[in-house]
């Protein structure tokens, strides 16, 4: 058998050449047909590519071709990690199935999966595979954030409003149910395309989120107790309780997404327990210096610079503590990592919010 890196001869039984270590061709044993190492089927007549081994007993068995040595098979090992996972799925799908002309539930079901994977992209998530209508979503997979859980009902509320927007152009009105949990899962994936091949996650969260999904009333996110959790009060919550899940002795606690809280300052969105200040009584007393020369009638402008989680945030809050009792009005612009392809983000949610503008106002 001739190997296709360095041409050198090798014997029939072979599986990697003798010289070079490098996969050797797939001889088919049904039509003796010489297939690529990578070839799981044969290109002449489909069998199943497979190398013959002798046993103990003089009968030929068929073992499975393994694959390059210079490939990982993450299949069966997968990875640990603490997701957020999304669930959606269409209201009523068989009932749109048997009400409209295939071609138009075909555009339909193009435009979901379109407004589904733009808001998952969006806030940084990854679709591991679509069920049926459904769609599952990772967050925190292959990259995690500190915000996975809040970047998830994000992009939920985002899929609402997309699919909402669309409606109009449509033939049928389309709603869909959005389930959300956090937990440890084990995800597996192909290695030779870990990025493109659907995902296998197997764990509490994703039956958990799928399960929420079915409970939830149309248009609506419901999410676990666990995510609740890890988004502070970023968003307006309703706890409710549902029935015992199949396998649990008590029934559980879970949370229907409301909407957005208008928050502007993200100490005030996470109850965050802080710990003492030390080290920066040299700054804050800068800050406050210059405070009252202001107040006074000088003009004062300071800019606070420095790496990234220095503790920039916590002097600022720290100095906006200390002069909470003082006359003052305070302006606050902060960028957002969902928002990088809005321009001037800070400033529309200024207007906003000095409006009195809500996400449920008219656009007129």
């Amino acid at each position: 058998m001739e190997c296709l890196s360095c041409q050198a001869d090798n014997p029939e039984s072979g599986r990697f050449c003798t010289q070079c270590g490098a996969a050797l061709p797939a001889k088919c044993i049904q039509c003796g047909a010489v297939n690529s190492p990578k070839n799981r089927f044969c290109g002449s007549c489909g069998a199943s590519l497979a190398v013959a081994t002798r046993t103990s007993n003089g009968f030929t068995a068929q073992t499975a071709r393994p694959p390059s040595p210079s490939k990982t098979n993450l299949i069966s090992g997968g990875e640990r990690r603490h997701l957020t996972v999304l669930f959606c799925d269409i209201v009523g799908s068989t009932s749109l199935a048997r009400s409209l002309d295939p071609e138009d539930l075909n555009e339909i079901t193009r435009r979901y999966y379109d407004c589904c994977t733009d808001a998952i992209h969006q806030f940084d998530g990854l679709v591991a595979n679509y069920i049926g209508d459904g769609v599952m979503a990772l967050f925190g997979y292959p990259r995690a954030h500190e915000d996975d859980a809040e970047r998830a009902i994000r992009a939920a509320l985002t899929i609402i409003s997309a699919v909402r927007a669309v409606n109009p152009k449509s033939k049928a009105r389309v709603r869909v149910r959005i389930g959300i949990a956090t937990g440890l899962v084990v995800v597996g994936e192909d290695g030779t395309e870990p990025l493109t091949k659907e995902k296998t996650v197997v764990g509490e969260a994703p039956n958990l989120a799928a399960h929420l999904q079915s409970e939830s009333q149309p248009n609506n996110v419901l999410i676990s107790d666990a995510t609740r959790r890890l988004v502070g009060n970023v968003f307006s919550l309703e706890e409710l309780k549902l029935g015992r899940l199949k396998g649990g002795k008590e029934p559980v606690t879970v949370w229907r997404v409301i909407g957005e809280k208008e928050v502007t300052s993200r100490f005030a969105a996470h109850a965050v327990s802080f710990t003492n200040f030390v080290g920066r009584d040299q700054e804050v007393a800068l800050l406050t210096d210059r405070w009252h020369q202001a107040i006074q009638g000088e003009g004062q402008v300071l800019v606070l610079l420095g790496e990234a989680g220095i503790g920039k945030s916590r002097i600022v809050e720290t100095f906006r503590e200390l002069v909470s009792n003082e006359s003052h009005i305070t302006l606050r612009y902060q960028c957002s990592p969902y928002h990088i392809d809005s321009a001037l983000h800070p400033i529309i949610r200024q207007l906003e919010h000095a409006a009195g503008l809500t996400a449920e106002d008219s656009h007129r």
